[in-house]
């Protein structure tokens, strides 16, 4: 049984094929958000396309967004993904696929994908995101939480701060996201956020005080998630997150924090999970 997983973020789709249980392709483009919905369906159908074996059997999809798994649809979604709110997306996929899809939120799947390639994680995990937005979810007790406060990225983290594309003001992902970060790197001269990070490992002075500024505001959401659902452990992820031994290091002795293992790929195969015997879904 071969089975496609598709991560799709504001950024890139990124996808890849598992047989038997293995990733054994992948496949990557960039998602042009700004083209609309008809774009979005099309990258992602060629995705499939690109990866398909002649054994595909299945489809899971990660998706930026709230998404209703049940019936495969997106209940709502910020501009980073305009027109993709409302959209049936597991149904038209499947009907020009020829395959069952199940769709779930990109954050949610990021966390199943961790958890289902590390059992020693154990039943009580947040997992955070930085990639074009701030993706969060958490595991209580065992169960994926859908409650809106686990929606990380969009809880407040600065009162009166920069407005979000979701409508409030001082949201994490304002501050704590690759495009917030890149801005702020932008208004120092740096070109790109590596291009800062390699600064700050430099000791330049401007560098190191954004760097010094991000880990603060990262505590801001990290006190607040500790607070409201205590997990044992809280994962660190997406494309940010490639700078984790500057960024998030060290904080390692405040907090109960570790890099994600699965990289950028926690999408994926969280997108496999769905399809995935003996992974507990919400």
């Amino acid at each position: 049984m071969s089975i496609a997983a598709i991560d799709l973020g504001g950024t890139a789709i990124k996808g890849g094929l598992f047989a038997q249980g293995k990733l054994v392709k992948e496949a990557k483009r960039p998602t042009e958000a700004s083209k609309g919905r008809g774009a979005l369906l099309d990258s992602l159908t060629a995705t499939v396309k690109e990866l398909d074996d002649g054994h595909l059997e299945a489809v899971g999809l990660s998706t930026a967004g709230e998404v209703d798994p049940k019936e495969g649809k997106i209940v709502y979604a910020t501009d980073n993904l305009p027109g993709w709110t409302g959209t049936p997306v597991a149904e038209i996929l499947s009907e020009r696929l020829g395959v069952p899809v199940r769709v779930e939120n990109d954050a949610i799947a990021a966390l199943l994908g961790e958890m289902s390639q590390d059992a020693s994680l154990g039943d009580d995990v947040t997992m955070l995101t930085f990639g074009t937005g701030v993706g969060g979810a958490s595991c209580v007790h065992g169960l994926i939480s859908r409650e809106k406060r686990c929606e990380w990225g969009h809880r407040v983290i600065v009162e009166g701060g920069r407005p979000c594309n979701c409508g409030k003001r001082g949201c994490a992902e304002v501050y704590l996201s690759a495009t917030a970060f890149s801005k702020d790197a932008a208004a120092l001269g740096y070109p790109s956020p590596l291009a800062l990070v390699e600064a700050a490992r430099k000791g330049e002075e401007g560098a190191t005080s954004l760097v010094v500024l991000f880990q603060e505001r990262l505590s801001l959401l990290l006190d607040l998630i500790l607070k409201e659902v205590s997990p044992k452990v809280i994962l660190l992820g997406g494309g940010l997150m490639g700078s984790y031994d500057v960024l998030a290091k060290p904080l390692e002795g405040a907090y109960p924090i570790c890099p994600a293992k699965l990289g950028n790929r926690a999408g994926v195969y969280g997108a496999y999970s769905l399809w995935k015997e003996g992974v507990k879904h919400a």
